[in-house]
């Protein structure tokens, strides 16, 4: 797999993470995260478009390192890549193939709340091999060069 161009990777898998979210709209799929005695209720369809905008911000960091022929590190690249698309799209498979009761929809629920918290850490830490990528190839292509008088 050639993956010069990431910034598309991120643009498809955009799109295509709002579909299926368009295509789960009218459904009731919602997670419920229950924080102290507060519940916060997140439809599916928002959840789908909130990764989707993440998905076009990456795809816009990487756009501007392609422009601007700033050259990132290829394994870094792969890596971050890789994980983050595959981690959104664990998050969101359908949970109701996964709860053995019907009636409590829940995703953050007492059984499942440490798993779907570990892959949300997880995402989210993946995202500093982007900063990381980006800050350093910015160095070496901007300070990095010796120019001569």
């Amino acid at each position: 797999m050639k993956l010069n161009k990431p910034h598309i990777y991120f643009w498809v898998a955009s799109v295509l993470t709002y579909i299926a979210g368009l295509l789960n709209k009218n459904s009731e799929n919602t997670i419920d995260i229950n924080v102290h005695d507060t519940y916060y209720i997140l439809a599916f369809y928002h959840l789908a478009t909130l990764i989707s905008i993440t998905f076009i911000i990456i795809g816009i960091i990487y756009f501007f390192h392609y422009k601007f022929k700033i050259i990132l590190n290829r394994l870094l690249t792969y890596i971050h890549t890789i994980i983050t698309i595959i981690g959104f799209g664990l998050l969101l498979l359908p949970t109701n193939f996964f709860n053995k009761n019907e009636d409590n929809f829940s995703l953050f629920d007492s059984s499942s709340y440490y798993s779907t918290a570990a892959v949300v850490i997880f995402i989210l830490s993946i995202q500093t091999i982007l900063l990381y990528n980006s800050l350093s190839s910015a160095y070496r292509c901007f300070f990095n060069n010796k120019q001569t008088i």
